[in-house]
């Protein structure tokens, strides 16, 4: 079980033995920074402001389940109506073991920063808004996938690293590596040069259309800030 603050609006869980990690958002998410801490004692850290969700850990399962009333106002893009002041929350992840992360509905406002992680997985299952990710260097293929549409989609990835996207709606502002496309309909596709046959690369896939997305070579330091930093809030 995940221990927590007086005030609630802390948690945490011990590594243990656990062998990998899996951060999973059950009903979507709004206003959250996740990061990476090498120096973490614990398997993973979380607070939140605001709207507190229930938090539940078993076997490497980190599960964060927003009240869906409050999801409303937690995420206007996607249900309607304004954002509600002051929910925002922080996710912590120790980089000893790998992680996958899914939301299972719509994102509004994520920002990962996830240098140092070894990444297995991205799945997002509903719509993304707002959605900024700094990657480390894949091991092996790697699955990033965004179930819904798509609105203001940064990606950043280690410089030399292969990447491969699919969009299966219409695509318009969208980059790779420079590669652009403006306006398309029907489904496209884009690679950076060195993906073909490349073993350790990202696969990316939006299901529906993509609106102002940029999948970019970055250096160290333009990616995220160092442990320690503090980068609450969004």
């Amino acid at each position: 079980m995940p221990t927590t603050s007086s005030s609630a609006r802390t948690f945490s869980a011990p590594l243990g033995h656990v062998m990998r990690g899996s951060l999973v958002f059950s009903r979507g998410v709004s206003n959250v920074t996740v990061r990476v801490d090498p120096t973490l004692p614990v398997l993973f850290e979380a607070r939140f402001e605001g709207e507190i969700p229930e938090v539940t850990v078993e076997d490497g399962l980190v599960e964060i389940a927003y009240d869906r009333g409050s999801l409303r106002d937690l995420l206007p893009s996607l249900f309607g109506g304004a954002p509600r002041e002051g929910a925002r929350g922080e996710v912590v992840l120790n980089p000893a073991v790998p992680w996958r992360l899914e939301s299972r509905g719509g994102v509004n406002r994520l920002d990962a920063h996830l240098r140092g992680l070894r990444l297995e997985e991205v799945r997002i299952g509903g719509g993304v808004n707002h959605l900024d990710v700094d990657l480390a260097a894949p091991s092996g293929p790697v699955s990033i996938t965004l179930g819904g549409g798509t609105n203001r989609v940064t990606l950043r990835r280690p410089m030399g690293t292969a990447a491969r996207l699919e969009i299966g709606g219409g695509a318009n502002r969208v980059d790779l590596d420079g590669q652009h496309l403006r306006s398309a309909g029907g489904g496209a596709s884009l690679a950076s040069r060195d993906a073909a046959g490349a073993r350790d690369r990202y696969d990316i896939r939006i299901g529906g259309g993509a609106n102002r997305v940029s999948i970019a070579e970055a250096a160290e330091s333009e990616s995220a800030p160092p442990p320690g930093s503090s980068i609450i809030w969004v």
